[in-house]
């Protein structure tokens, strides 16, 4: 054999059929039925199959997928984004230095104070804005910034056509956020096609206009309703715009495009991806033969982040800024792991920045082009999103649109009814979140350490129709928690939970882990123990603990043996004291009668049983 010979491994092995797969897998599930067992159904309502093969792509036409996704590039470089909250222009001047000599290429500016060209100046100084992508956000007039802009550049002999760079600016979704119109929907028409005259000729690589479907992810919508969104809103700037006089093909580019990721992995890939599909078929809707790519903006999502366990933010963010590059985003931000409850310091920002760069350096993320093409169950995925979300777009068009939709409340509704799926998933720990409703640190304190500025709600006015807001996911767990620690601050007892586990060795301690996790959501005190021998010891121990609640931990037939003991000595000596079985044992009427007060259980409802204790040891008053 020639030594420089290429060798064919896969001829190695003979073809597996579907066949012989749903065989094994029959198999190994004992007879039942997989479709019941394995597939996975997304808060999408989409239902994903445990596996995938290359028949399951036969309706796909790849080669139209990965053109229009990827078409031209030849790679997978995405631009390094870098978010400055601080409005003093010295300040964002050191900053910009500072983080693009650490490798950022794109910075987010707060333009709240830049209202004249020596601002920008201060902003710029010994700094070339041609090296950047910038985005100017918190503007106060940004027909007034972009004329700011165009007189900078002609004072400091910079050609407007080098610098890249976006007004962070969409007045619908602000429209939303208020719950009335400040002005008419003529009027801000007629803005906007000022505001895309101008930028076409004097900032021609700037986006005028970016659709921020940042928001409506972090307020709660799923993939499919966040790209029908971000679609419908597009179409409605579109129609206004092209009803004023301008042209599509003269506009289009002018849009950026903005994206919440969140934690599901696939579900985010395949969206960024859909979005390039649902792209294409747009501008196939006008009728234009247009070589325009989307410029897709994604940051991290707030709504993943929890303010306990925060470190555990920086690995959310990584997963998120994986499933971002990987889908093929142009530029990413990912917030600082501290950001939702403090003031980020260079620390957490440059821990956030390093995400990106381990990403591009060390994974190497950005060789490849479209990595996951080809990918039996992406593919499938991202078909999948893309035929829901233009399913639901098309119901959003058929309703009137965009506003309309608004004005009626439809678009907000649809996010609450998500939102209320979601809450029930959280509060029952379907959807785990580590730190909170998984695996939390009892003893940890957060209430000194919270910038409550950040926590503000803006004033409720009285609008024409339904606002909405964007949250976070942890938000109902941490409020039980900061309830607990303001309780204590103010002289009141930390409830302790003592654990009393005795008999089965194996379910006494998985019931125990169980319950320690489970009260430890709302921060009490634990008070583990190895397993009893003698009960009488643990009930004497759980009394000079000067437990609130002592949780019982054995094995289902085990828990009548001592019940009437435990429960009649316990009650004896303080009849305050809360029994909880750690289980859902089927004599669960007896054991009530025995004296046991509660049952905890995978089935629980670990936010509305948690509320009750809060109430009970009046933590909380009714």
């Amino acid at each position: 054999m020639k030594t420089n010979e290429r060798i064919n491994l896969f001829d190695e092995f003979l073809p597996v059929s579907t066949e012989e797969w749903e065989k094994q897998i029959l198999i190994d599930l004992k007879g039942q039925d997989y479709h019941k067992k394995l597939t996975w159904q997304s808060i999408e309502q989409i239902l994903l199959d445990p596996y995938y093969r290359a028949e399951d792509l036969k309706e796909i036409n790849l080669n139209y997928n990965n053109g229009v996704l990827f078409e031209g590039k030849v790679n997978n470089r995405w631009k390094i984004g870098h978010h400055i909250n601080d409005a003093d222009t010295t300040a964002i001047n050191d900053e910009i230095k500072k983080f693009s000599s650490a490798g950022a290429d794109a910075f987010s500016i707060n333009a709240k104070f830049i209202n004249n060209a020596d601002k920008l100046s201060e902003v710029f100084k010994d700094i070339n804005p041609e090296n950047f992508y910038l985005t100017f956000y918190n503007a106060n007039c940004n027909r007034f910034l972009r004329g700011i802009l165009n007189e900078f550049f002609v004072l400091h002999n910079v050609d407007s056509v080098c610098v890249n760079g976006c007004l962070n600016h969409d007045p619908l979704t602000k429209v939303v956020k208020t719950g009335y119109f400040i002005e008419t929907e003529k009027a801000i028409s007629k803005r906007i096609t000022e505001l895309f005259d101008s930028v076409s000729a004097i900032l021609p690589r700037f986006k005028a206009l970016s659709i921020d479907g940042i928001f409506y992810q972090e307020a709660g919508a799923n993939a499919v309703q966040e790209l029908a969104i971000v679609f419908s809103l597009l179409v409605e700037y579109i129609d206004w715009l092209t009803e004023e006089g301008l042209l599509f093909e003269n506009i289009i580019s002018y849009f950026q495009l903005r994206f919440g990721i969140g934690s599901s992995y696939f579900t985010e890939i395949a969206k960024l991806r859909a979005a390039r599909l649902f792209w294409d078929r747009l501008l196939k809707n006008y009728n234009k033969n247009l070589n325009v790519l989307p410029e897709i903006y994604v940051e991290t999502s707030a709504w993943n982040m929890g303010i306990y366990d925060a470190y555990t933010n920086v690995l959310r963010s990584t997963t998120e800024a994986m499933s971002a590059i990987i889908g093929g985003a142009d530029l990413i931000t990912i917030k600082p792991f501290n950001s939702i409850y403090t003031q980020s310091d260079d620390f957490s920002k440059r821990l956030a920045l390093n995400i990106q760069m381990l990403l591009r350096h060390e994974v190497n993320l950005d060789k490849v082009a479209d990595p996951s093409a080809g990918s039996y169950f992406i593919e499938n995925y991202t078909e999948t999103l893309f035929n829901h979300s233009w399913k639901l777009f098309q119901e959003i068009e058929n309703k009137g649109g965009f506003v309309s939709c608004v004005k009626k409340n439809i678009i907000q509704e649809m996010i609450e009814k998500t939102n209320q799926e979601r809450e029930k998933m959280i509060a029952t720990k379907k959807e785990s979140i580590l730190g909170i409703n998984l695996y939390p640190d009892p003893d940890e304190k957060m209430i000194n350490k919270l910038d409550y500025r950040l926590f503000m709600k803006e004033n409720d006015t009285a609008g024409s129709f339904k606002t909405i807001e964007t949250k976070r996911k942890a938000e109902v767990f941490e409020y039980l928690r900061l309830q607990t620690e303001s309780f204590i601050e103010k002289g009141g007892k930390k409830p302790v939970i003592f654990m009393l586990p005795y008999g089965n060795p194996g379910m006494a301690s998985a019931r125990q882990i169980f319950s320690r996790n489970f009260f430890g959501v709302a921060g009490y005190r634990i008070i583990e123990n190895i397993r009893f021998n003698d009960i009488s010891d643990g009930v004497k121990a759980a009394i000079k603990a000067d437990s609130d609640v002592v949780v019982l931990c054995s094995s289902d037939d085990e828990y009548w043996v001592y019940a009437k003991q435990i429960c009649n000595e316990i009650k004896m000596q303080n009849k305050n004291i809360r029994i909880v079985v750690a289980g859902n044992p089927a004599n669960s009427n007896e054991l009530i009668q025995a004296g046991i007060d509660d049952f905890i259980h995978i089935k629980s409802n670990l936010l509305e049983c948690l509320t009750i204790y809060q109430k009970l040891f009046h933590i909380i008053i009714d």
